[in-house]
């Protein structure tokens, strides 16, 4: 709560961390990295951002700390590959 909001936390968001936690079956730790996650890319203003991201990583298959820790390093290296093109094409031009 005092790490992600300022403040008190809406009922709103207590609801969805439980959502997470049963419907979604993800561990304590994959909630918290969510949030973190979502707060990094300044798009927890609306739960409709965090929850579009929760459906895409539970479609990938993660429930685990571990197995999100794979998910992001592959997604950190796609998107390095794609500045990296992107700096050549820019260069060529």
């Amino acid at each position: 709560e005092k790490t992600f909001f300022t403040g008190s936390m809406a009922y709103k968001w207590y609801r969805e961390i439980d959502i997470l936690l049963d419907d979604f079956r993800f561990e304590p730790e994959v909630v918290y990295r969510l949030f973190q996650d979502c707060y990094e890319k300044k798009q927890l203003q609306s739960l409709t951002q965090m929850k579009e991201r929760a459906i895409l990583w539970q479609s990938r298959g993660i429930t685990k700390l571990d197995e999100l820790s794979e998910f992001l390093a592959r997604e950190e290296e796609i998107s390095q590959s794609l500045r990296k093109v992107a700096k050549i094409l820019r260069r060529k031009t």
